[in-house]
């Protein structure tokens, strides 16, 4: 915070979804009181794989400051539809991944 950082980016990669969900929301908690918000990034390869993980996730945390990340490459790994990421909160997107 104190180097005007305000979007953090992570991933996720446990299968133990009831303490990803918990230390997520966790972790949405302690940025929220530094005007941060906690960007999700879904990797085929991870354990949130896609767009639609990565929705429930931050449904299940609803926390104000979540996000979603969209990497070029790995939206297009996943198989997402744009008509998908047209029917989530544009609040939920701070910043997208244009990769190599």
């Amino acid at each position: 915070a104190e180097l005007g950082i305000r979007h953090i980016l992570c991933n996720i990669w446990t299968d133990n979804r009831a303490f990803y969900t918990q230390q997520f929301g966790e972790l949405c908690r302690l940025a929220a009181k530094y005007g941060q918000d906690v960007n999700v990034e879904f990797v085929t390869w991870a354990s949130v794989r896609d767009l639609r993980q990565a929705a429930q996730l931050l449904r299940e945390v609803a926390q104000p400051n979540v996000g979603i990340v969209v990497d070029a490459l790995h939206f297009h790994r996943s198989r997402v539809q744009l008509q998908e990421l047209e029917a989530l909160p544009r609040e939920w997107f701070h910043f997208m991944h244009l990769c190599d």
